[in-house]
């Protein structure tokens, strides 16, 4: 049995859909934890599921982060890795995705160079064995349970030994998460490690730097707040997420979200 994640559309995810109520109206997006063998490498399972009037449809934008997925939907079995951009996709008609969500590093396991993933799906049949269109449609035919059964059973078929870097990995990432203003270097100091070694670790394993991904959980948690809070203060906020400058910051969240923090706040009123 799969049990579902404690999760509201207040927490910060570790994914971040832009204006999340707006967005639930049109699907529903059931979080369950991952429990036993796949701990090591995964996150979360997920299921999304829709079923809109013709002519309706909605366009869900999520902000990249650092997970990769193995997802069942109608276009086939993928194995997605790291998005640099916001992601986006059109929901219409009637359709479902099931995912497990690959913890940062944990697609490693399964695939050897996790930078040719970036921005790129492979079939996931290529990594793992029997996951073909029978299989895919088997997946989307069934329940949350039954679905995320069958992609389980796959995906520990292939399990390797356990990789002490992915550990390191998101050690790593926890505790950038945990400081202000946290840096490459300074971390690089603290995991006793040069900056070099620690921007290999991050390409082999993850496919992006560390750089990259303390900026997007900066824009994540920015996002969370325009969501939540009811007049931002964003000078405090960028401050908050450790930018010296608070320029840098509105340009930072508008080049990758396409909008400054003022007018995605007001976006969602």
């Amino acid at each position: 049995m799969h049990k579902r994640a404690d999760f509201s559309l207040d927490s910060h995810l570790p994914f971040r859909v832009l204006h999340p109520r707006e967005a639930g109206q049109f699907y529903e997006h059931v979080l369950y934890d991952v429990e036993g063998p796949l701990e090591h490498v995964a996150r979360l399972s997920w299921t999304l599921r829709w079923e809109l009037p013709a002519g309706v449809s909605f366009g869900a934008q999520v902000v990249p982060s650092a997970y990769s997925n193995f997802t069942c939907m109608p276009e086939g079995a993928r194995l997605t890795g790291v998005t640099s951009g916001l992601y986006d996709y059109e929901v219409k008609g009637s359709g479902v995705i099931i995912g497990i969500m690959f913890r940062p590093g944990g697609v490693a396991a399964f695939h050897h160079a996790p930078k040719n993933l970036v921005d790129r799906f492979v079939p996931a049949g290529e990594v793992f064995p029997g996951v073909d269109d029978a299989f895919n449609r088997r997946v989307i035919a069934s329940d949350d349970q039954a679905a995320l059964d069958l992609m389980h059973e796959r995906v520990v078929a292939r399990l390797p030994e356990t990789d002490s870097n992915i550990d390191l990995v998101n050690r790593i990432i926890d505790r950038a998460q945990e400081g202000e203003g946290a840096t490459v270097r300074a971390l690089a100091q603290e995991f006793a490690m040069s900056v070099r070694k620690l921007q290999g670790l991050f390409e082999r394993y993850v496919g992006v730097g560390l750089k990259w991904i303390i900026l997007r959980d900066r824009l994540q948690r920015a996002t969370l707040l325009a969501d939540t809070e009811t007049s931002p203060d964003w000078s405090q906020i960028a401050y908050d997420l450790g930018y010296s400058d608070h320029s840098h910051f509105i340009n930072d969240f508008k080049r990758i979200i396409g909008l400054s923090p003022r007018q995605y706040a007001l976006g969602r009123r």
